[in-house]
């Protein structure tokens, strides 16, 4: 199974990656995820305009899957900029994107802008910026697996319930 890996870029609020790989048929299923929190607070000492720009570059989603297994990958980020000492209030602008891809299809994208705006800053006020980037892949082995597994455990969770019965009997002198 991949690891989520994090890079930061000068003018990127931040950089994800996620990848879930089988090896063969017997690497066991997995889910990787990255995901990065990136708020940033800023006070003005005089009047000034921001021009904010947020962009999502290079994307690459692929989900490939044996036949008879399960993929999937998605991106979402999301993010605001607002006014005030805490992230989360007075909020001036918003941004979203979601993509989602299942078994054997992929998607890519070099640029999409999600925020391009122009902002007032008042002197000696505060300003915050809070994004957030998250990037997931699962894999899910053929159902066949899944029964075979399932199987497992309802017999161990069996044999635990005889032994347990067989114990307690035991304990009341009673012969199983």
């Amino acid at each position: 199974m991949g690891v989520p890996r994090t890079s930061a870029e000068p003018g990127s609020i931040s950089k994800r990656r996620a990848q879930v790989t089988r090896n063969n048929a017997d690497a066991p299923p997995g889910t990787a995820v990255g995901s990065a929190t990136d708020p940033l607070i800023l006070t003005t000492d005089e009047a000034n305009d921001i021009h904010l720009v947020v962009t999502l570059n290079s994307v690459d989603l692929l989900a490939m899957a044996d036949p008879g297994e399960f993929s999937a990958a998605q991106l979402e980020t999301f993010g605001a900029f607002g006014f005030g000492s805490s992230p989360g209030s007075n909020i001036l602008a918003e941004w979203d994107f979601l993509k989602a891809i299942t078994s054997n299809s992929s998607f890519s994208l070099s640029t999409i802008t999600l925020l391009d705006a122009v902002f007032p800053l008042a002197p000696a006020s505060s300003y915050w910026l809070s994004a957030e980037i998250r990037a997931s892949a699962l894999g899910v082995p053929e159902p066949s697996s899944i029964a075979l597994i399932g199987t497992g455990i309802i017999g161990m969770v069996g044999w635990r319930l005889k032994k347990r019965i067989s114990d307690v009997g035991q304990a009341m002198g009673v012969r199983a």
